[in-house]
């Protein structure tokens, strides 16, 4: 099982640590960070699994999409153009992972 045999990958920033003002400056400090999820050409049999990475206890929620499997999320760190985000190798294995370890079957 690969990401380049899913249909789809995905990269996404948001704030990691929220707003935090400064008496320095009048706009909050934003850490970037990029978040992937997966999508992979195979089903769920029901409902949105919640489990955790046994990497590192990671939240990680694989769910149903489109007839598909949907899995995400990570958050690594991100410096430069927003609009260059791109999913990394190794959050794509990061996932792969986990499906692999919840769903042995899929590996198969």
């Amino acid at each position: 099982m690969s990401c380049t045999g899913s249909r789809e990958c995905g990269g996404s920033l948001g704030n990691a640590g929220g707003a935090r003002r400064d008496a320095r400056h009048s706009r909050p400090a934003v850490d970037l960070v990029q978040g992937t999820h997966i999508v992979l050409p195979m089903r769920v049999s029901a409902g949105i699994y919640y489990v955790e990475s046994p990497a590192d206890g990671r939240a990680i929620f694989i769910m149903p999409w489109k007839g598909e499997m949907l899995v995400g999320t990570t958050e690594t760190p991100f410096q430069g153009d927003p609009d260059q985000v791109r999913p990394l190798p190794e959050e794509e294995e990061y996932l792969l992972d986990v499906v692999r370890h919840y769903f042995p079957a899929a590996a198969a």
